[in-house]
């Protein structure tokens, strides 16, 4: 009846009044677990159910229920081996909210092509709901302002615009072209 948020808990052995008023807290498994955190404990689900030793019951509100595949672990006849998540640190750096800068070598008089770009490309991604990089990175910006393509097989020779990109956006792209022609 319960999802891994709450089985979690339990093993964390964390002390709320759904735990209390459920009984949960008496469990001879309460707070087994605390030996790993809430992320290493959502990775270890994450597996059971990806390898069939668990399954999501989406009737029933996410709830894992065990199946046939965890009868032989829960007799200790067959063991699970689990994929360690590997914690990188990261440095945390102040990102600022701004556009990447132009290459040093890039001309003054194609900054107009390059934010009309840039506008088209917001566009696209709010319509798609996705992030701008998505739909093309700087460095496709920058080489379209520079090779400043006419049509759809000069397109194709743009660094980070294949079939499905081309299909997609490449009417789009030219239009732009064509209204900023050299």
């Amino acid at each position: 009846r319960f999802g891994a948020g709450h089985l979690i808990d339990v093993l964390l052995g964390k002390t709320t009044q759904r735990m209390k008023s459920l009984g949960h807290d008496q469990l001879k498994t309460f707070g087994l677990g605390k030996d790993f955190d809430d992320k290493r404990w959502r990775s270890v689900f994450r597996q059971l159910v990806a390898t069939g030793l668990l399954r999501v019951d989406v009737t029933a509100y996410g709830a894992l229920q065990l199946n046939e595949a965890s009868r032989p672990i829960l007799r200790g006849e067959q063991t699970v081996r689990f994929r360690q998540e590997v914690e990188v640190e990261v440095e945390k750096k102040k990102i600022a909210k701004t556009r990447s800068k132009a290459p040093l070598d890039f001309p003054a008089d194609r900054q107009e092509l390059l934010e009309a770009l840039r506008t088209l490309r917001s566009r696209l991604a709010a319509e798609q709901g996705v992030p701008a990089f998505v739909i093309f990175h700087d460095s496709t910006l920058f080489q379209l302002v520079m090779q400043h393509p006419q049509d759809r097989t000069q397109l194709v020779g743009i660094s980070g615009i294949g079939t499905q990109k081309l299909e997609r956006y490449g009417a789009a792209l030219l239009d732009v072209l064509r209204d900023h022609a050299k």
